[in-house]
């Protein structure tokens, strides 16, 4: 006789992929979890390991099955273990059509009562999962008043159901998101990353299609996602470029970008942006995003970036600003010497002033004065003073 499956630890692929998201997520305070996590299976009563049962391989039911005189029979003389007999219940259960086995279920728990691992029900929907997930999905965890129709459960077949065939799970999701009755950002972005590694149009396809019906995304989160997991990030690169709705390949690009500079630092950023700006359109946004966003992980890098690889007119419109976020969100002293470091110019006191508004902002007085009398412009500088003087003189 087969026994029951047991999956120990975390699955691999996409259940790894679950347990990312939910991190990355919770990092970002007011993103509800993107991916799923299958739960480890250590709490399971079945403790008896046994091969996949394909389901060309499952069994028939037979009279006996629930002959409910025989397994009461086989559980009393089972002794402490009972491991063996429970396995070989669940297994039997399994095997039934999904309008029998809630109540064959419920009379087994009734029956068996001394057993305190004896949730049949649910045990017997795991093999039925893994033997045919898109079965199980449909004609079992869609009623949301149904005592096993909860999270775990549905996350673990829609798990068996990517890992067998990913185009029907793309589909499933398409046609059932209105009546679901759960939230799926969780199996969007599990098929969203499997997709990522197939032909270029599919994952676009896929996205458009869902953005068509109404599905709603977070498209950031979803591609921040895939960008920290991803196996090849070169595919990536190439997944995004043929995006075709603006919307979704500008999130999909800001992700990435986030990514890398967290993950791998400025460098690795600025050589994705290399691939990706394919377009003068797109170099000049992604340009901006790159150093907008860059400022915030590695400032020094990401302004002598700008000040070498920027054309004049974006160094005269970013690099005011990239100075107002280095100094107010990281090291106010590294961003003064940066500046003081500079030959005297418009753009330095332009910059000197979006410096000396991160001072007034953190209440640091003696910075900003010191700003001040590096101001060359006499209009400037004394517009300037006057401000530090009104709002950190009170």
């Amino acid at each position: 006789m087969k026994r029951v499956i047991i999956i120990g630890g975390l699955m691999a692929g996409l259940g790894w992929l679950i347990w990312e998201i939910a991190r990355i997520e919770t990092r970002l305070d007011d993103v509800a979890s993107l991916a799923y996590q299958s739960p480890s299976l250590s709490r399971s009563p079945i403790n008896q390991p046994s091969s996949p049962s394909p389901a060309h391989a499952t069994p028939q039911p037979r009279a006996q099955d629930f002959d409910f005189d025989y397994w009461e029979d086989l559980f009393a003389t089972a002794g402490e273990d009972r491991s063996s007999v429970r396995n070989e219940l669940i297994e039997r259960l399994a095997i039934w059509n999904y309008g029998e086995l809630e109540a064959l279920a419920k009379a087994a728990k009734e029956r068996f009562q001394g057993d305190s691992h004896g949730h049949y029900e649910y045990w017997a929907l795991r093999l039925m999962a893994e033997r045919d997930p898109l079965r199980t999905l449909e004609h079992y965890l869609m009623d949301p008043n149904h005592s096993t129709s909860h999270r775990e459960l549905f996350e673990i077949t829609f798990y068996h159901l990517t890992q067998r065939n990913v185009e029907a799970a793309a589909n499933w999701i398409l046609t059932n998101h209105t009546t679901a009755h759960r939230d799926l950002r969780k199996q969007i972005a599990a098929v969203a990353l499997s997709l990522s590694n197939r032909p270029t149009n599919q994952l676009s396809g896929w996205l458009e299609s869902l953005q068509s019906a109404n599905v709603r995304i977070d498209y950031e989160h979803l591609f921040r996602a895939i960008a920290h997991l991803v196996n090849d990030r070169s595919t990536l690169y190439e997944q995004i470029t043929h995006l075709n709705d603006p919307e979704i390949q500008r999130a999909a690009e800001r992700s990435l970008i986030n990514v890398l500079l967290e993950a791998e630092g400025f460098e690795s950023a600025a050589l994705a942006f290399e691939g990706l700006a394919s377009t003068e359109e797109r170099r000049h946004y992604l340009f901006k995003a790159l150093v907008t966003e860059g400022v915030q992980v590695a400032p020094e890098s990401a302004v002598g970036w700008l000040c070498q690889q920027g054309t004049e007119d974006q160094i005269q419109s970013l690099l005011p600003d990239l100075i107002l976020l280095w100094a107010g969100n990281g090291d106010s002293l590294s961003a003064e010497t940066w500046l003081f470091a500079q030959e005297s110019s418009p753009l330095r006191d332009q910059s000197l002033s979006q410096f000396i508004n991160a001072m007034i902002r953190k209440g640091e007085r003696e910075a900003a004065t010191r700003a001040v009398a590096a101001i060359q412009d006499p209009d400037l500088q004394s517009h300037t003073a006057k401000r530090v003087a009104r709002f950190l003189d009170r």
